[in-house]
């Protein structure tokens, strides 16, 4: 079993409070009018968390390649089945049953687009990073075999080389729609093996991580006011946005190894376990949370009321009140599953 980290554990909840807040303050950002109020908190809660996705693969990378063991096809792809495999396709089948009435006998049917994000790898809009996941997982292995064919510190280089070469292509093209495409698995390969390297190569010093972190979060604050000042000007094309706050993103890259190379240099005394080992559930729950939640508001008071909220108090209730319940679906989906040993 693997040896549990009080900072990786603290880090992993993080990211996942962050993957939350980015989704809820997502709203705020596509409904922006120039009435809304504090335009700017809303692109801070959006942008400041972005590190979230490449950390969860950077945490992924740093635990699956440092274990030898995952380099027999056999046993990891068993393994990586049972751990996660299996719980893409039940939640695959909860998200399609969930918006199929919608499809049908919604205000506005909608079958032919529920058909398309299911072909993509998305049927639910989240659902994009663990379909691109198992493109992470299918080349575990051989990722391994070839780290270990090398020196330790030739891996490293040609980690960070791989990284760069990725993101600039994947920077200057946009994304591909298909979410398990190779193209977007090619962008998030190098993350992975980043975090192995980083997660290798850190020493233990408060200070050091402190100021890491610290320095990490003023490159997501400069890539909130890139997006402030794009929201201003009218700018809401996906293409636009995607070089301010995308993994490839300059800003989002250097913040997201800074983050991670931090939290891997504190020493955390305090224990995170047991909420650390929700947070895969609750990131595939809490999009179905917050979606129920919107649609009751629309039914309830109408389909602007949320937008047209006070977003500083707004954010932060929709944030806790998604986390808070998922994580307590999350805990009751974990004792009623039953994994394979």
């Amino acid at each position: 079993m693997t040896q549990r980290e009080n900072n990786l554990d603290l880090y992993r909840i993080i990211c996942t409070l962050g993957i939350v807040l980015i989704h809820v303050s997502a709203i705020f950002i596509s409904g922006y009018t120039k009435e809304l109020n504090h335009p700017i908190f809303a692109c801070i809660c959006n942008s400041v968390p972005r590190f979230a996705v490449p950390g969860f693969v950077m945490l992924s990378g740093a635990f699956l390649l440092d274990n030898p063991k995952n380099a027999d096809y056999k046993y990891f792809y068993k393994k990586a089945f049972n751990k996660i495999g299996i719980h893409i396709i039940v939640f695959t089948v909860i998200y399609i049953l969930y918006r199929l009435p919608f499809a049908l006998f919604g205000k506005d049917t909608a079958v032919l687009p529920l058909i398309e994000d299911i072909l993509r790898g998305a049927p639910m809009y989240h659902m994009w990073y663990v379909y691109m996941l198992t493109g992470l997982y299918a080349v575990t292995p051989i990722i391994i075999r070839f780290k270990d064919s090398i020196k330790e510190s030739t891996f490293v280089y040609v980690s960070v080389f791989y990284t760069l070469i990725a993101l600039l292509s994947m920077y200057f093209q946009g994304y591909v729609g298909v979410n398990w495409n190779l193209g977007q698995v090619f962008e998030y390969v190098g993350y992975f093996m980043l975090g192995y390297c980083l997660k290798k190569n850190a020493k233990k010093s408060n200070l050091k991580g402190l100021l890491l972190t610290a320095l990490a979060l003023l490159f997501e604050l400069g890539a909130a006011a890139f997006e402030y000042n794009s929201l201003l000007k009218g700018y809401t094309d996906y293409d636009f946005k995607i070089k301010i706050v995308s993994p490839c993103s300059p800003f989002i890259f250097i913040a997201s190894v800074l983050m991670f190379y931090g939290f891997c240099s504190l020493n955390v005394k305090k224990s995170f376990s047991r909420l650390s080992g929700l947070t895969f559930y609750i990131f595939l729950i809490h999009a179905g949370v917050w979606d129920a939640l919107q649609k009751i508001f629309f039914h309830l008071k109408g389909e602007f009321y949320l937008i047209n909220i006070d977003s500083r108090y707004a954010i932060f209730v929709f944030t806790l009140s998604v986390f808070l319940i998922s994580a307590l679906l999350a805990f009751f989906y974990k004792k009623l599953w039953r994994p394979k040993k």
